[in-house]
């Protein structure tokens, strides 16, 4: 009997049996899985038991039902270890293993480098089969595309082949990362033996296994009808497991043997280095992305103490210029008032009248009074000025916050522009900012500043002394797209495939890391959104931010 097993939410490690036909989860009373918080629909979502396979099924729910991190659309078939997120609650899938009495072993080999059979065994077959794969595997570090298309060539390279897998190793969960078939209905139905591969991570062998009593009988050894398998670890250099490669076939023809073992062996321990060597690299760019993040957060910090600091006195200066300018008024019409006893001063006090008008000339007092009015007027721009420059600096000081918060993006965007604005300057480079009305969006504001902060100073780089970047937004329907555009020498077209890859860079040594565009497609990525660039040499670039304005699950996609 199957079970789902709540492993987040109130009353975590909770096992509810599937003994039922149709069981609905919600919050409604009465129902089999009963979910009492606001998050859940009073209906939520229903798994249907069908000839022993379950379906989860969403029954319109208002905040959705997710299988394995994404959102769930139509009835979904279930697999054991499946991940279904209903509000704060996550439940695994656990269904038994399938009965496997007649599965019969029909060779072994290690894997180990001490065996040197492995190595000798037709080493020109072995050398041309893994020269083959080790150039597919060169080509690409995007595990999603490089894995479905290593399936593909195994495929080409086993003729009795009708299905290939690739399982990952998590601790004791198994995962299908990739699958390819011969067959679409093979491709849908991602079984294996976990009798066998459990044997073949814990001693680091490959096998070749077939179930004698389906062959004989006519029936299948699983509930996809795979008859016969080869089955061989992938290790990495430590001894660890990361997972296994399995080749299988459904029909009567000849089965596996130890020379398929052999060669398949021979070619998985080319892919365990790629999956070591892609997991290091995975690793090595969360650590420069920590490094990154760190620097920003101490370049926030920074300017939050300096906008702190710079802003007290600012609002004694600004005052004192608002007084200043009343106090000017008051004088002005002191003086105005004084001029006007000039007649008396004449006939009683000539003396001081002619001490009055010597001093009113020698500096020059209706000069003087008009131009205090500009240096005030001017004083008022100026701190007008600063003031923006320490409301920019504010608005940077958010790049460490991490919470998903509705704003505007255009005020993100002007803050960004003002403290990217000295560097152009310095360039020549002309800032223009087309901003226009945008709905305020759930995103983290803080790592959009990041995403408009690295194109504008990329931009900024590529132009060349009198060139012009121009930051653009608008909403069409359903979405918020941020347009960066340049004058600058635009991007080569062998180049383009290339610029979101991690360390890519065309600039000068020392002059870039090569991470920020890969950054910033990351967390645009994570918002749900994409960045696309068009670009032809010698005509500048225009990047494309695109955004959904409903707040996404990370790793959701926008539609085109």
């Amino acid at each position: 009997m199957a079970n789902l097993v709540m492993v987040r939410g109130p009353g975590a490690r909770k096992q509810f049996p599937l003994d039922g036909r149709q069981l609905t989860i919600g919050r409604q009373p009465g129902v089999a899985i009963h979910l009492d918080l606001p998050e859940v629909s009073r209906r939520h979502a229903q798994i249907t038991c069908e000839q022993d396979s379950y379906f989860l099924e969403d029954l319109g729910s208002s905040n959705g039902t997710f299988l394995n991190g994404m959102p769930l659309r139509g009835r979904i078939a279930l697999r054991s270890t499946d991940r279904i997120n209903i509000g704060p609650f996550e439940f695994q899938f656990d269904e038994p293993a399938p009965s496997e009495s007649g599965l019969v072993i029909r060779s072994e080999l290690s894997v180990q480098s001490t065996n040197r059979d492995l190595f000798r065994q037709d080493a020109s077959t072995k050398l041309q089969a893994v020269l083959a794969i080790a150039e597919h595997l060169a080509q690409s570090l995007d595990l999603d595309d490089l894995l479905p298309r290593l399936l593909e060539q195994l495929l080409g390279l086993f003729p009795k082949a009708d299905r290939g897998l690739i399982l990952s190793c998590d601790g004791d969960r198994l995962t299908v990362r990739a699958a390819r078939s011969r067959r679409p209905d093979l491709e849908a139905e991602r079984v294996f033996s976990r009798k066998v591969v459990r044997r073949v991570l814990t001693e680091g062998i490959g096998i070749v296994a077939a179930d004698e009593a389906a062959i004989n009988a006519g029936e299948t050894l699983m509930a996809a009808g795979i008859r016969s398998f080869v089955c061989t670890p992938l290790m990495g250099r430590d001894g660890r497991a990361l997972g296994v490669l399995q080749l299988d076939r459904s029909g009567p023809r000849a089965e596996f043997t130890h020379d398929d073992l052999h060669l398949l062996t021979a070619i998985s321990l080319q892919v365990s280095a790629v999956l070591e060597n892609t997991a290091l690299h995975a690793q090595l760019l969360e650590d420069e992305r920590v490094k990154r993040d760190l620097a920003l957060a101490r370049v926030s910090q920074l300017a939050a103490g300096v906008a702190h600091e710079i802003n007290n006195p600012l609002a004694f200066v600004s005052n004192n210029n608002c007084v200043l300018q009343r106090d000017l008024d008051a004088l002005r019409r002191l003086l105005d008032l004084y001029q006007q006893t000039e007649a008396a001063l004449a006939e009683h006090a000539p003396e001081a009248l002619s001490t009055i008008q010597e001093l009113t000339e020698e500096i020059d007092l209706p000069y003087t009074l008009k131009n205090l009015d500009e240096v005030l007027e001017r004083s008022r721009e100026g701190l007008k000025r600063i003031g923006q420059i320490v409301q920019g600096l504010r608005d940077f000081a958010r790049l460490d916050e991490s919470d998903r918060d509705e704003v505007d993006l255009n005020a993100g965007i002007e803050s960004a522009v003002s403290i990217t604005r000295a560097t152009a300057a310095k360039r020549q480079v002309e800032l223009v900012l087309e901003l226009t009305p945008l709905p305020r969006m759930a995103c983290q504001p803080s790592k959009i500043n990041q995403v408009v902060f690295n194109l504008l100073t990329n931009a900024i780089d590529a132009c060349a002394d009198g060139g012009r970047v121009t930051v653009r937004t608008c909403a069409p329907a359903g979405a918020v797209e941020i347009h960066v555009l340049d004058t600058g020498h635009g991007i080569d077209p062998s180049l383009r495939d290339k610029i979101f890859d991690p360390f890519f860079t065309t600039k000068p040594l020392g002059k870039g890391t090569g991470l920020g565009l890969s950054i910033s497609h990351g967390i645009v990525r994570d918002h749900g959104g994409t960045i696309d660039v068009q670009s032809e040499p010698g005509k500048g670039a225009h990047f494309i931010v695109r955004l959904p304005c409903k707040l996404s699950e990370p790793g959701a996609s926008v539609p085109e």
